[in-house]
């Protein structure tokens, strides 16, 4: 995402306030919509692997009988 100021690049950050897009180059912070949020969130979802989708099954060695 592009700083609407100098065209920059936006970095994203986070603080007790919630999220906001800083622009390193002029310095400036930029509000961010909760619409755009759950886009960006969606995306990021959509590329990276869920770790909750596995299913860890233990392989449990067979029972020996004693004769």
């Amino acid at each position: 995402m592009n700083c609407p100021c100098c065209s920059g690049k936006l970095l994203r950050h986070i603080d007790r306030n919630g999220l906001y897009w800083y622009c390193p180059d002029c310095c400036q912070t930029m509000p961010v919509s909760e619409a755009v949020n759950r886009l960006l969130l969606q995306q990021e979802l959509s590329l990276k692997p869920n770790s909750q989708l596995w299913l860890y099954i233990p392989i449990k060695p067979p029972i020996r009988e004693i004769a």
